[in-house]
């Protein structure tokens, strides 16, 4: 039995779409880039598989260092839209001797308003 797959019949594999948000985590340590949707892109990227990240972010600074630096991860950027009209995303964290950790999402952010188009749909 032959259990090697034949290179010249395999397709290439289709893509697995993370759909969501892309954005700052401001910890007390600094910040880091973040997102359930863009974790698990990355981190699908790093296993190899091929993927695809929809979101957006707001065509500011804070969103051109995503942009950059998921680039530099090696993550394709092609389906990650700019906002004019909104920010990129940022959770502010602090640590607060009573509450401990304290998470403040900042809304409405660009990846909210993530629009549906051609490129989207396929076409």
């Amino acid at each position: 039995m032959n259990i090697c797959a034949n290179p010249a019949t395999m397709s290439t594999p289709t893509p697995i779409v993370c759909f969501g948000e892309i954005l700052w985590d401001m910890l007390p340590t600094g910040r880091r880039p973040a997102g359930a949707a863009f974790d698990l892109a990355l981190q699908l990227h790093q296993l190899g598989q091929p993927v695809q990240l929809v979101s957006r972010v707001g065509d500011d600074e804070l969103g051109r260092e995503l942009l950059a630096f998921s680039a530099r991860q090696g993550l394709e950027n092609t389906l990650v839209q700019q906002s004019k009209t909104h920010l990129t995303g940022v959770v502010k964290t602090t640590v607060c001797p009573d509450e401990g950790v304290v998470c403040k999402i900042l809304e409405p952010v660009a990846w909210d308003y993530i629009q549906y188009s051609a490129v989207l749909r396929g076409g």
